[in-house]
């Protein structure tokens, strides 16, 4: 709260969602809780006895003065102190002391569980700002959210979202993707016999057996280039050998 202790935002903390700086979507346990109608009921109560009970004037009066009493010696000795001697006493009685803030969160801690007082929690999840309505404006709200979440659905269900006027784009129509056709007749390019896949298992060992018999074939060759080779040194050396004889 700060030094903005009595500002509407602190004094008016929606109490259907008591979060700060996020939804209470984002606190699924809180939320869990919160969404059972007896936990609901439980918590106003409990709200209802703090209002009426510990944020009492009376109450707020008495402890504040307890307190006070025994803190103030030691605040005004204490060189290293946050606040003057002037603002803790501000704090204790006035027109923006722990006591008035009290009184008037009190009231809207009642105002909000009787109905009389709506406080809207802005989706913009900034902290402490919050939108008050009466109860009319929260029944417009009310509608409004309804017929949004309607058309949502309906968008989410396949139809047409809803311009205003009952047309879409212009009356524009998407293309139409039946039947394979779409602006036009316009048929995709024809790739030869139009019969473009993945290779099959069958052809991709067919052409492995091509490679294959291919590198055997020139394996082969090879070898009987040098057997030949040989065979033909053989036949000289032994017709050299025979005509020193």
């Amino acid at each position: 709260m700060g030094t903005n202790l009595m500002s509407e935002e602190n004094i008016n903390f929606s109490i259907s969602s008591p979060v700060s700086g996020v939804t209470l979507e984002d606190r699924p346990l809180l939320n869990a809780l919160l969404s059972n109608d007896q936990n609901r009921k439980t918590f106003n109560n409990y709200l209802k006895e703090i209002a009426n009970g510990f944020f009492s004037e009376k109450n707020m009066n008495e402890m504040t003065s307890k307190l006070s009493a025994l803190l103030k010696p030691y605040i005004e000795k204490d060189p290293t102190k946050f606040y003057t001697v002037e603002q803790f006493e501000e704090g204790i009685s006035g027109e923006n002391s722990l006591v008035a803030f009290a009184a008037k969160r009190a009231e809207s801690i009642l105002a909000q569980i009787s109905g009389e007082l709506v406080v809207e929690t802005n989706s913009s999840l900034d902290e402490g700002s919050t939108k008050i309505e009466n109860s009319a404006q929260n029944s417009n709200k009310i509608e409004e959210n309804q017929q949004k979440d309607n058309e949502d659905q309906s968008v989410k269900n396949g139809a047409q979202p809803n311009m205003g006027n009952g047309k879409v784009n212009g009356n524009m129509q998407p293309p139409n993707m039946e039947n394979g056709e779409e602006n036009g007749n316009i048929q995709p390019p024809n790739m030869g016999n139009g019969n473009i896949g993945p290779i099959e298992r069958g052809d991709r060992n067919n052409r492995n057996h091509s490679l294959d018999t291919a590198t055997f074939s020139k394996e082969t060759i090879a070898i009987y280039l040098i057997f030949f080779l040989l065979l033909i040194g053989g036949m000289i050396f032994v017709f050299r050998f025979k005509r020193r004889k």
